[in-house]
């Protein structure tokens, strides 16, 4: 499967398939706003469900074989990027999962089709500064999502939106879209569209993997 914030050839050749039937994209290897739109319009033309996902039944449709469809990455290629084992067990568990590394700010969001696991979408994102006793107050370790909240998401505690969260801890830590940097514990995703898909396409329980070493909240 392909889908939002996905990158290389697969979605190079999803926009070439997707120009034959009518889109306008650049071939440029990333699954961005305009081939989600595309992707979403090709879908509804064709009665397929429109999730803005390339599964198999998408692809068919483009006209591509299931022999010559893209498939899905190991293990492996994942840990190369840094993402642990974890989190990729907990997307084939729950059918999402995000891996967040402290070490280089990295946000993997993580989805599943059956046995196979791909990444869906990831984020530069920022973190807490230090508490009183100076160290950083986001924590590390294995969570599960929940609860979520919408686009008006308020936080009482500090006076402050915050859209699109999952809470991950029931003490209030959550991942949520703010451009404005660090925060109190929280992780910020700067772009809220990429935060409002996360949120939209992760269940209740999904796998939660923080890790690394925060050295600057940024």
């Amino acid at each position: 499967t392909l889908s939002y914030g996905d990158q290389g050839a697969a979605v190079r050749q999803a926009q070439t398939a997707l120009n034959k039937h009518g889109a306008h994209l650049a071939v440029d290897g990333s699954f961005g706003q305009q081939t989600l739109a595309a992707v979403k319009a090709f879908q509804k033309r064709n009665n397929l469900t429109v999730d803005g996902v390339i599964g198999v039944q998408t692809w068919k449709a483009l006209g591509v074989s299931s022999s010559s469809a893209p498939t899905s990455t190991s293990d492996a290629s994942l840990r190369a990027f840094g993402i642990t084992q974890t989190a990729i067990d907990g997307a084939r568990k729950h059918g999402a999962a995000l891996d967040i590394n402290k070490s280089n700010h990295k946000l993997y969001f993580l989805r599943s089709s059956g046995n196979a696991v791909s990444i869906s979408a990831s984020s530069t994102v920022s973190f807490a500064g230090k508490n009183k006793d100076g160290r950083f107050s986001t924590p590390s370790g294995t969570f599960n999502v929940v609860r979520r909240g919408g686009a008006n998401a308020w936080s009482n505690t500090w006076n402050a939106p915050m859209p699109w969260p999952l809470y991950f801890t029931n003490s209030g830590y959550a991942v949520h879209a703010d451009p404005l940097g660090p925060s109190h514990g929280c992780i910020h995703v700067p772009d809220i569209s990429t935060m409002k898909y996360i949120n939209q396409n992760t269940p209740i329980g999904s796998t939660v993997v923080m890790h690394g070493t925060l050295t600057a909240a940024y």
